[in-house]
């Protein structure tokens, strides 16, 4: 596998794994504790809904995706001896 593909599936990995755990969290967040607050005051409306962390899954995955491609041609452009002279 070639080195940008398998860092551009790193980094969807990682904003699945964010996802999921951004899903969960939510959800039992919200049906326990805000429900139970809410329940408290007569003016609360509890609503729970998925539309935001939905809409913010694509820009995640395409950033995710995309940095460390364009981090990688970056560092690609240079001789290994100058990549080297980097790290010290």
């Amino acid at each position: 596998m070639v080195q940008h593909q398998m860092l551009m599936y790193e980094g969807i990995g990682y904003s699945a794994l964010g996802f999921l755990c951004s899903l969960i969290l939510s959800v039992a967040g919200s049906l326990t504790v805000v429900r139970t607050m809410g329940a408290e005051l007569s003016y609360f409306t509890w609503h729970f809904t998925l539309l935001p962390v939905i809409l913010c899954v694509f820009p995640l995955v395409l950033i995710t995706a995309l940095v460390p491609l364009v981090c990688y041609n970056k560092m690609a452009r240079k001789t290994v001896v100058e990549r080297l002279r980097m790290a010290e």
